[in-house]
């Protein structure tokens, strides 16, 4: 489930504790480009179907080892 956008806010920052800390979502773009997502890979739909396709998707180069091990071990299977 993906949360709603946020503004990160420390409230008291004289003495900070864990509880004046609060979190701020990444943007479907920060998200893509934590997946390794090429900058100019567009990611269609509005905000929200944005924010969830990126933070859904198998990282580029995980997807890419995946890909390799996988056309490797086809190779390998012998036919019958």
């Amino acid at each position: 489930m993906a949360s709603k956008p946020a503004h990160c806010l420390v409230t008291n920052p004289d003495a900070p504790s864990i509880e004046d800390c609060r979190f701020r979502m990444l943007s479907p773009r920060e998200a893509a480009n934590a997946q390794r997502f090429p900058r100019d890979y567009t990611i269609r739909g509005n905000k929200g179907d944005q924010q969830l396709q990126a933070g859904n998707a198998v990282a580029v180069n995980v997807a890419h080892w995946i890909g390799k091990r996988l056309a490797t071990a086809l190779d390998e299977t012998p036919t019958r």
